[in-house]
């Protein structure tokens, strides 16, 4: 967080406003702003202006009246504009800020722990085909079937995941759903997904290929089917495992091949 500090020159107390350093110290409500300004076709300089009214918390006649009321002069502008830097930079947001939703006459819906420490590779490689095809097509659809995969009915019985299990059969109808709510906040969703996935993709460089992103050539189907066996069961009981449990074993599958194929070039 950084701390701005107005005084008056005739005031002795100065007002302090708490302005937010990084994706993960935003509010909820800031992100969903945030999002909203960062998906609008704005000149750079106004979405700048933008975003600092989100990142300090003020409307834009509060922001005008304590530029008056402090004095502030046209120097100023640029320092706090930088305030905004990060969020033209790499997006590394890994705290899941919107816990839940609640779709117009839909029943309310819990989204991911943070980190994405509680997806399965079964909904991640769904959710991550929808990510795909959505920035390919543009089509608000396959972001709302990403959503869908995320943001699940809440069940009581489940002590590691308070969604009910994931079930692709149930994708399409919660999709529409998912539609009914605001752009700014399935945006805002969009870009906590894209920050998770970001930190996924850094920490298993040798398993997404750097081309496009993507699992190996063969996609999820392929990890799956070379992960399952004695360790995490059969192919079903593989896709329904953690995702960081697998993705961790199949990298020491990846380093353990690569390590053979060494021995054999010696030979």
């Amino acid at each position: 967080m950084h701390t701005i500090h107005l005084k008056h020159p005739n005031k002795s107390r100065p007002v302090e406003l708490t302005v937010p350093g990084s994706w993960n110290e935003l509010s909820n409500k800031q992100l969903i702003q945030a999002a909203k300004v960062l998906g609008a076709a704005l000149p750079r300089d106004e979405m700048r202006m933008r975003l600092l009214m989100v990142l300090v918390n003020v409307p834009w006649y509060s922001l005008r009246a304590y530029w008056w009321w402090f004095q502030l002069d046209g120097d100023a502008l640029p320092d706090l504009l930088s305030l905004t830097d990060f969020l033209f930079e790499s997006n590394d947001l890994t705290d899941w800020k919107i816990k839940w939703i609640k779709p117009f006459k839909a029943p309310t819906l819990y989204g991911p722990f943070n980190r994405l420490s509680n997806i399965t590779l079964h909904e991640f490689s769904y959710a991550d085909t929808a990510f795909n095809d959505y920035l390919e097509t543009e089509d608000q659809h396959q972001l709302n079937k990403l959503i869908a995969v995320l943001y699940r009915p809440g069940v009581d019985h489940s002590a590691n995941d308070p969604r009910e299990p994931f079930d692709q059969y149930k994708l399409e109808k919660r999709a529409r759903k998912i539609a009914r709510l605001s752009w700014p906040v399935r945006l805002a969703i969009l870009y906590n997904w894209i920050g998770c996935r970001s930190m996924i993709t850094d920490m298993f460089p040798k398993i997404f290929s750097q081309k496009d992103g993507k699992a190996s050539k063969f996609g999820w189907a392929d990890v799956i089917v070379s992960t399952a066996g004695q360790k995490f069961g059969t192919v079903d009981q593989t896709a329904d495992a953690n995702l960081f449990n697998i993705l961790i074993h199949h990298k020491q599958q990846i380093e353990e091949q690569e390590e053979l194929q060494k021995q054999q070039k010696k030979k």
